[in-house]
């Protein structure tokens, strides 16, 4: 074998290498579960079958986050046996009442929900969003501002005439969902719905 043939095949057997290692760590990074970072609890032997489960938006600074994430959550509940009432017809069933649910989740009064519409149960929450600076490029070009991301978002799900948690959900989102309010409320949804299926 030449010199020129054995240094062609080193550097062919070095380039299946490397790319054989960056396809590992791409799918490494793929499939590397961002499900441990929530944190669920629940009641024993929950059953919500049957039962109507109705969808408030989520708490946030940025209301479109907290409606996105809520949505995507109750979207993918359905399925599960349970009557899933959107958030958008709830909301106009309570604003007709004049009752607001732009505060904290915390302020609710469940006893005044109940009398205006007919769900035996609540996924309600709340989405902190952040800023951060950032700074790209250099001299003239140079520009900076600051970005919107979600760091955290807590759920649970309330018996509505009871104001009992049945479930409870903390999500310390992973730095690389921080910007994917839908994936962050499939991941969720994912978690609630294990549960569910014990």
């Amino acid at each position: 074998m030449l010199l020129k043939d054995r240094v062609k095949n080193k550097m062919y057997k070095r380039h299946h290498f490397f790319i054989l290692l960056l396809i590992t760590g791409l799918l490494t990074s793929c499939t590397a579960t961002t499900k441990s970072d929530i944190k669920l609890q629940s009641k024993p032997n929950l059953n919500l079958k049957g039962a109507s489960l109705g969808i408030l938006p989520f708490y946030s600074t940025v209301p479109e986050t907290g409606a996105i994430i809520s949505d995507t959550i109750g979207n993918n509940l359905m399925g599960l046996g349970v009557n899933i009432i959107e958030r958008t017809y709830l909301n106009s069933l309570l604003q007709e009442q004049g009752f607001s649910i732009s505060d904290k989740t915390e302020n609710i009064d469940f006893t005044k929900i109940e009398k205006i519409i007919n769900v035996n149960y609540l996924l309600l929450g709340t989405v902190e969003v952040s800023e951060r600076p950032y700074s790209r490029g250099f001299g003239a070009f140079r520009k900076s501002g600051t970005y919107s991301y979600i760091p955290s978002v807590s759920a649970r799900i309330v018996n509505v005439s009871t104001g009992e948690v049945l479930i409870s959900c903390s999500y310390s989102v992973p730095k690389k969902l921080w910007s994917q309010p839908v994936k962050i409320g499939e991941n969720i949804a994912t978690a609630i719905k294990k549960e569910l299926n014990k």
